[in-house]
């Protein structure tokens, strides 16, 4: 793979790129993470074309069957809301937490195969997808789902707006978040919302795994966001954070500990191979130091999780909105149900 693209900054603009770690590919070429000199932005210098991506996508984000089939009591959780809600809580994932928030008609971007897709739908909300990948879209149609094949900017803006659009693990991917998250606020409705669920390079287990981290995820991450890069490209954007924090997952440490125990080679590299950072039983005890490292380290969690907001959005004539987190940091929602939108369109 040759590398052709070197972009400036998509925060400030300034092209000051000051080296951080190299990677090398497996075809040999090398990368390099880098920070702004200007305003400290984390980015991939160089990076793919979108026409080098393309292929990439569909050799690594690609299904294997079988390869990692739920156990009963897997199974028993991932269909019932509430396990798998509780689940969520404990282990540190976001996926509940957004699912209760979405509503009206969402737009997925970077959808994947569709699973997130196809929670929203189950909810009763309108479920639409863009994804870059032509085998993963061809996946979500034949499941019945709403998905166009490329990027956001190949959304036309005059459809009918969106009451939600989600990043969630897709803005790292984009070639201009702040393009990105400008035209997601064109498609968005009066009083919509924005999430965005992104690594962390500022985390405890950035800092500890260095460059076998996988948030890095390089070649495919261009943008390396922390909680004040991603404010600030928010706001770079003419939106606003409405709530932002971070949270770990331990199933993404699991697989940070693979990479780095591969790394390493002798006894570690063997314990990786037979999948031992990936079982139920590890990712299960490793949950309780998680938890406690998130709750002494603030700021310092995994995956960064943003709710953003168009400036005036609250002040168009609709009914404000506020967020409110309970004692275990989780979020008390306070706006309406996922058929809001298509009822306000009924009304005018």
């Amino acid at each position: 793979m040759t590398i052709t693209e070197k972009k400036p900054c998509d925060l400030c603009g300034s092209d000051l790129p000051t080296p951080r770690f190299s990677h090398a590919l497996e075809s040999g070429t090398v990368i390099q993470v880098v920070s702004c000199g200007a305003c400290g932005l984390l980015y991939t210098h160089p990076r793919p074309t979108r026409d080098e991506l393309v292929p990439l996508y569909q050799k690594t984000y690609v299904d294997i069957p079988g390869k990692s089939a739920p156990s009963t009591v897997r199974s028993m959780v991932v269909r019932n809301r509430v396990l798998r809600s509780i689940w969520h809580r404990i282990a540190g994932q976001c996926m509940s937490r957004f699912l209760s928030r979405a509503r009206g008609r969402v737009l997925d971007v970077g959808c994947g195969t569709g699973d997130l897709l196809v929670e929203v739908v189950a909810r009763g909300c309108s479920g639409f997808g863009v994804e870059l990948n032509p085998q993963s879209v061809a996946k979500c149609r034949g499941r019945g789902l709403h998905v166009t094949c490329g990027g956001l900017e190949d959304i036309d803006e005059s459809i009918e707006p969106f009451d939600t659009i989600v990043f969630w693990h897709s803005l790292e991917h984009l070639p201009s978040p702040r393009s990105s998250l400008q035209r997601a606020a064109r498609l968005l409705a009066p009083n919509g919302r924005i999430f965005v669920y992104a690594p962390n390079a500022h985390s405890y287990t950035a800092a500890l795994f260095g460059p076998s981290w996988v948030g890095w995820h390089l070649p495919f991450h261009f943008t390396h966001f922390t909680l004040a890069t991603l404010r600030a490209m928010v706001g770079a954007s003419g939106l606003q954070v409405a709530q932002m924090r971070t949270v770990t997952a331990e199933f993404l440490i699991g697989n940070s500990l693979h990479v780095w125990a591969q790394a390493r080679g002798g006894a570690m590299q063997r314990l990786a191979l037979r999948g031992a950072f990936g079982t139920p039983l590890f990712r299960a005890a490793i949950i309780p130091a998680i938890r406690m490292l998130d709750a002494f380290m603030p700021g310092r969690g995994e995956n960064l999780f943003a709710e953003i907001t168009v400036g005036a959005a609250d002040r168009d004539g609709g009914a404000s909105h506020f967020s409110l987190l309970d004692s275990h940091g989780m979020i008390i929602d306070t706006r309406i149900p996922c058929h809001s939108h298509s009822q306000r369109h009924a009304s005018r």
